[in-house]
């Protein structure tokens, strides 16, 4: 029974290990795809190791073990990142939009 339920947990932890893989993957492709798009290079396979140098090098020097991610993903993550782009970009983008609303409803209304 034992060996049974070790198995079972071996499978669910790589099918899910599979998941996260082919998610990185499509991330992965669409940072180069972007990158390359963005600063016109013709071949986009030649970014891949200085954007996956980048991206090794950072994942290194962030947290050095799972504990320092750990703290690091509940303490300075939600300041830094989920704060900005949940509700101050939103509500700066809402603002802009109701400001080219306002200028374009009054240039309506002004007679040629």
């Amino acid at each position: 029974m034992n060996a049974m339920l070790m198995l079972l947990i071996i499978y669910t932890v790589s099918k899910g290990l599979e998941v996260i893989a082919r998610t990185a993957r499509r991330v992965f492709y669409a940072v180069i795809v972007g990158i390359s798009t963005l600063f016109k290079v013709k071949r986009p396979s030649a970014l891949t190791y200085p954007v996956g140098t980048v991206i090794l090098f950072f994942s290194l020097t962030i947290a050095s073990n799972f504990q320092e991610h750990l703290k690091e993903g509940l303490t300075i993550m939600p300041v830094l990142l989920f704060i900005p782009f949940h509700v101050v970009i939103p509500f700066t983008l809402l603002c802009i939009a109701f400001i080219k609303h306002r200028i374009k409803k009054t240039k309506a209304l002004q007679p040629s």
